[in-house]
């Protein structure tokens, strides 16, 4: 016997995410009296499902034929009248024909086989079936499915069934390009290469592959992504068609608390929808996650690793298991999976927290020098504010369980139920070695061109800092969601999709920093001609000598320093869906969707902090400290790959020793009489603050959204010269209502720390402020797609869009912020904040000329408003002034964020995918696909003008090649990505931007099956080592230098 395999992808019915059974559209069908195999192999190929048969037992035979409007179940029925044959679903697009069991009546299929995501937009054709069950026979036929080859193995029995399994990375980018290729919208898509294995070990990661998606890191670990220059705010993410609550106290999502096992798929829609949550400006992304009923039976999977990391020289394990099964003829679905991730990373920093602009004769010291050398009182000089030498541990550690119930409660009735646990613990360590600049004590100093410091000496108040920061990251995400879908009729279906989830993440407990120091040597900072920093003048002894260190400042709820602060944050989210899709008999008019949306979101950020009374109670460095708190702290030769000249070690110390020291009896006393305070003094101030106790601060903020959204979407298809075409329109009508809420404390005093370079706070009673901010937004979309031949798609969408804005800078309060001599200010949040809005064009060509192959041109253009300008005002703000240090009240530079700026953003995206089958033997195994994205916008940076306050941020070019070899049971991808530099902050630091030079990244994965069931792998991540490269205005003011070492992975792999 022979198996025969007719399986043409065409059209995937379903508007709203629903896989849909094509038995919803009934078509006009032209199939005459004949042979039933080619009657068969007509339908399949016109109505776009794979059919699976015994040829002896079919080709035989003949049939009546089906012409008339049917739908695909009806004109298998007819076509298979009076044969003794019937039909049977192995899964969604999978059909098989079977001879006629007389004892057991064939139970009809669902008229809609509901996926359980209900967020996906209609894509014309399916994505290429990876499981696929055929009939057996006495000799094997080959076959292509998703770009590779399957084989029907002979078997003893007729009727048995076996499985063969369609995977690997051509199936993977098989099934992408279709996607791509048959989409109503401009989707982009990565595919997993087989049930658990996505392509990369990150989900980021892998998304950076795609043309106009660049990532950041942490930890050298993908999080953010930025799509056509719009960073992570900017882009929705949805999970199985859901917003996620988040970690991230923002809009934006981190990618790294998810595995990569988990999705099945990720799409990236760059033109809008209106059936999509409104929120993305650059893009939408959808995160989908296996469903039970539609990978049929049993299946299972257990992934294990073991991960090193060359910097840390550590390993730690991963562990993936997944189980999926089918009960009750195959009406009911369970799969659960659950992951565990360790990793003990270390990262090399060399950073400074800024460069401050001081005036000349801010530079007290050498004022007359500079004035000597012809510098007028008006020219501004770039100071760093530090250098600090900053290696950091990081331990992380990922636990998450997925579950998903599917019930098919009816033939035409689905229920469908996910829950989601995920626990991301992240503890981060830094032991920095520090040097602090005061322009006010530089005695000596350089400059170059742009009167950027080369070389700088202080006096001997300059200390040599020891910092130990520490931050905790512990977040729990707990999800959950329940979909019903419900076909009416023939042409009328309705789904009902309700989800909850909340996101926690406690970031003050467990997180702190220190500082001691000691203040012996007049040292010198120089700066290279490339900006690479050294320090001369400090002996090595002293920074090991456990003598010389003394208390200064100390805070706890804060990382502060190379760590950045710690909150207590809470995202809680409910989501509602009401929708309904009609598919009319009509020629023109293929589908009509509308829908309703609700969603209530509540976030809050707590930040706690000791009180400023006690931060800086020891500021000054006069009080000494037990030399038995101290230890060294070695990081060896070769820091930072070579790359800078750093002291081999240094003293470190842990954090609740020494503040328990400085609440004694003995370090109160030394502090009194060091400050000739009567004694018991600092004793009764310690208790009044319980100590370095955490209280909850003023920039402690809540806000309060609701979202409410009418949409609907209709689709239109027909014929011009020939080429067929579709054109969806849609709008959306949302309206949207943000309560803030913010604590907010008065200034009452600035006091003398004993610190020159720091002034003490003293703040009024906390009091609860709020304000409320409506708006409503109509957002019509449009998509058009020509079929200029089978081959050659033409695409044109235009959209307006929207992101609304950052939920931090709603708050209404004012927080007092720096306070130091000549740097004093503050911050407030503006609740009245509208939200970005943008005019959407694309326009693209895409060339499918092989079965794996394609190229596509793309060019898009945003014109994007309400950007927001972080104004700054100066206001005076009254205080006691109880130590005389202000001739009149102190002003304070005041920012605050207000939409005042549009910009538009142009581009261009080039894609090609290419797989050499066509070659003989070992060769046919290799294939390349390559991409770049080239951005433009006239709202770009002039480093030449210190007063432009707004220029566009994340717009950068991007590059990405790879190369591939799938050859019987080999597996091997190396993947290279670039992203040129570009902007990360227009006003940060004192006012200063931030670039970030350009990185690249060579990744690569190897995998050999040693069985049917088994296979082992390989990984390598940053294979060349890069670092990371942070500079201010000018090249050579260097902001960050980050090493993360490279990253190997060994693991073995079983599916059953």
């Amino acid at each position: 016997m022979r198996v025969s395999v007719a399986a043409v992808c065409l059209a995937l019915m379903g508007l709203s995410g629903t896989a849909e059974s094509q038995a919803a559209v009934r078509k006009a069908t032209d199939i005459p009296s004949q042979g039933l195999g080619l009657a068969l192999q007509s339908l399949a190929k016109e109505r776009s499902f794979q059919l699976v048969y015994v040829s002896e037992e079919v080709d035989a035979l003949n049939t009546q034929g089906a012409v008339g409007e049917f739908t695909p179940e009806e004109a298998l029925a007819r076509l298979l009248a009076g044969t003794g044959l019937t039909f049977k679903y192995l899964n969604e697009h999978t059909v098989t024909i079977l001879p006629v069991a007389p004892s057991t009546p064939e139970r009809e299929r669902p008229v809609n086989a509901e996926s359980g995501d209900q967020r996906v937009p209609r894509i014309s054709r399916p994505w290429i079936v990876k499981n696929v069950r055929l009939a057996s026979a006495a000799s094997a036929v080959m076959f292509g499915v998703a770009g590779g080859p399957a084989a029907a193995q002979s078997a003893a029995a007729p009727q048995d069934l076996e499985e063969v399994v369609v995977t690997g990375i051509r199936s993977s980018l098989r099934q992408a390009m279709e996607i791509k290729r048959d989409s109503d919208q401009i989707v982009d898509s990565i595919a997993s290469e087989s049930l658990g294995k996505f392509p990369d070990t990150n989900i980021a990661e892998s998304l950076q592959r795609i043309t106009g998606v660049s990532i950041d890191r942490s930890g050298g670990e993908g999080q953010g992504v930025t799509v056509r220059g719009f960073g992570p705010e900017f882009n929705t993410v949805l999970l199985n068609g859901r917003r996620l609550a988040s970690d991230t106290g923002a809009r934006s999502f981190n990618f790294d608390v998810l595995p990569a096992e988990l999705i099945s798929r990720v799409d990236v829609y760059k033109s809008a929808t209106a059936l999509l949550q409104e929120g993305g400006i650059g893009s939408a992304i959808l995160l989908h996650t296996p469903r039970p009923l539609e990978l049929g039976e049993f299946k299972s999977i257990l992934s294990a690793k073991a991960l090193y990391e060359d910097l840390s020289e550590n390993t730690t394990p991963e562990v993936f298991g997944m189980i999926s099964d089918t009960f009750a003829d195959g009406r009911i679905g369970l799969l659960v999976s659950a992951s565990y991730q360790k990793r003990e990373n270390r990262s090399e920093r060399i950073l400074t927290d800024g460069y401050l602009t001081a005036p000349r004769d801010d530079l007290k010291l050498i004022a007359s020098d500079l004035a000597a050398q012809g510098y007028s009182a008006d020219d501004q000089f770039f100071i760093p504010q530090n250098l600090n030498v900053s290696p950091v541990d990081e331990d992380r550690e990922r636990v998450n369980v997925n579950a998903t119930f599917q019930y098919q409660i009816a033939d035409n009735v689905r229920l469908t139920v996910d829950g989601m646990y995920d626990k991301f613990n992240v503890y981060t360590q830094a032991n920095s070695l520090g040097f602090f600049v005061t322009p006010s004590i530089i005695t000596n100093a350089r400059f170059d061109e742009h009167r950027t410091a080369t070389s700088i000496t202080q006096t001997i108040e300059a200390a040599v800092d020891y910092t130990r920061s520490e931050r905790d990251r512990p977040t729990d995400i707990y999800a959950g969601g329940l979909n019903l879908a419900w076909d009416v009729n023939d042409s009328v279906n309705v789904s009902l999709d309700s989800s909850w989830s909340r996101a926690k993440s406690g970031g003050a407990e467990g997180t702190n920093v220190a500082v001691v120091g000691f203040r012996k040597d007049i040292y010198t900072l120089s700066y290279g001609p490339n900006g690479i920093p050294s320090v001369t003048g400090v002996p090595s002894a002293d920074y090991v000598d456990p003598s010389l260190p003394v208390a200064h400042f100390n805070l706890r709820g804060t990382g502060g320093g190379p760590l950045g602060g710690g909150a207590d944050l809470e995202d809680e989210i409910y989501e509602h869906r009401i929708e309904a899709q009609w598919q009319p008999e009509s020629d023109l008019l293929k589908r009509v969707t509308v829908g309703g949306y609700y969603l209530q979101e509540k976030q809050s950020r707590d930040t706690r902090l000791s009180d400023n009374e006690v931060l800086c109670m020891y500021c000054g460095y006069f009080v000494g400290i037990p030399d038995n708190l101290l230890r060294p702290f070695s990081v060896g030769s070769g820091y930072l790959g070579g790359r800078v000249s750093v002291p081999s070690a240094w003293q470190t110390f842990d954090i609740d020793p020494l503040l328990a020291y400085l609440e004694s009896p003995e370090a109160a006393s030394a502090r009194d009489a060091a400050r000739n305070l009567p004694p018991g003094s600092t004793l009764s101030d310690l208790a009044k603050s319980n100590g370095f106790e955490i209280h909850q601060r003023p920039d402690s903020s809540r806000v309060e959204e609701e979202v409410a959204a009418l949409y609907a979407d209709a689709s239109l298809e027909g014929s011009l010269a020939q080429m067929p075409w579709n054109l969806t329109l849609g709008a959306r009508y949302v309206r949207t209502e943000t309560t803030a809420f913010g604590i907010s404390q008065a200034l009452q005093d600035l006091r003398n720390s004993g610190d020159p370079t720091l002034y003490m706070t003293v703040l009024g009673d906390a009091v609860t402020v709020s304000q409320t901010n409506k708006y409503n937004d109509f957002l019509p979309s449009l998509s058009f797609r020509l079929n200029v031949t089978d081959d050659v798609v033409l695409r044109f969408a235009a959209s307006k869009t929207l992101t609304r804005p950052p939920l931090g800078a709603l708050s209404p309060r004012l927080v007092i912020g720096t306070t130091r001599p000549g740097n004093l200010q503050a911050s407030s949040g503006n609740p009245d904040l509208k939200p970005f809005k943008s005019k959407n064009a694309d326009l693209s060509a895409e060339w499918y000329y092989q079965d794996n192959g394609f190229i596509t041109v793309g060019v898009f253009y945003k014109e994007v408003q309400n950007f927001l300008v972080n104004t700054v005002e100066n206001r005076a703000l009254p205080i006691a002034d109880s130590d005389n240090l202000f001739a009149g009240d102190p002003v304070f530079e005041v920012s605050l964020l207000d939409n005042l700026e549009s910009a538009t953003v142009k581009g261009v995206e080039i894609g090609a995918q290419h797989s050499f089958d066509y070659l003989p033997g070992f060769w046919q195994g290799f294939g390349l696909g390559a991409n770049a994205t080239l951005v433009d916008s006239g709202a770009e940076l002039n480093v030449d003008d210190v007063s432009q306050t707004f220029a566009l941020e994340g717009l950068g070019d991007s590059y990405n090649v790879v190369g591939f070899y799938e050859n019987g049971p080999l597996e091997v991808r190396v993947a290279w990505n670039r992203r040129e530099r570009f902007l990360r902050t227009a006003v940060g630091f004192g006012g200063e931007p931030t670039f970030v030079e350009p990185y690249q990244q060579i990744d690569a994965r190897a995998s050999l099956a040693i069985s049917d069931h088994f296979s082992v792998f390989a990984e390598g991540v940053n294979l060349g080592n890069e670092i990371q490269h942070r500079v201010g205005r000018y090249d050579n003011q260097i902001l960050l230098l980050e090493e993360t070492g490279r990253r190997y992975t060994i693991g073995v792999r079983a599916e059953f």
